[in-house]
């Protein structure tokens, strides 16, 4: 079933997280189950930076997710479950794992880099109603 194909099975090993992360990777063949990379998940993190979205486990997920389909394309299935994800984030030297920040399981924090992120669940509006105001317009 539809289920079935979106598991993760268990004995399919995460490709080494120290590769060398320039490394463009191949498309997959017909079929093929696509694995994210240290790479993926890097790129992952720092468009969320970008967006000033902290990278949260379950937002994280999502856009390692959307980012590995794009290039897998037609051809492959992308997955990877949350735990998987989170091992593959503990061994990228980049990256550091923090437990329990904004509410959240866990997230991961780029090692060296400022954090300046939207706290999405504050109610109160920073910006200005012109602001608003000038975008209807």
């Amino acid at each position: 079933s539809a289920h079935d194909a979106d598991a993760v099975s268990p004995e399919v090993a995460l490709p080494d997280a120290r590769a060398e992360v320039t490394k463009e990777p191949s498309a997959p063949a017909c079929g093929q189950v696509c694995r994210p990379t240290c790479a993926d998940v890097l790129e992952a993190v720092r468009s969320l930076y970008d967006d000033e979205l902290r990278p949260s486990d379950r937002l994280l997920h999502k856009r390692v997710l959307q980012q590995c389909a794009t290039r897998c394309g037609q051809h492959g299935h992308c997955t990877v479950s949350i735990s998987e994800l989170r091992r593959l984030c503990e061994e990228c030297e980049q990256l550091k794992v923090e437990e329990g920040v904004a509410g959240h399981q866990w997230s991961v924090a780029v090692r060296g880099r400022p954090e300046h992120f939207v706290d999405v669940s504050n109610p109160q509006d920073v910006y200005p109603l012109t602001l608003w105001q000038d975008l209807e317009a």
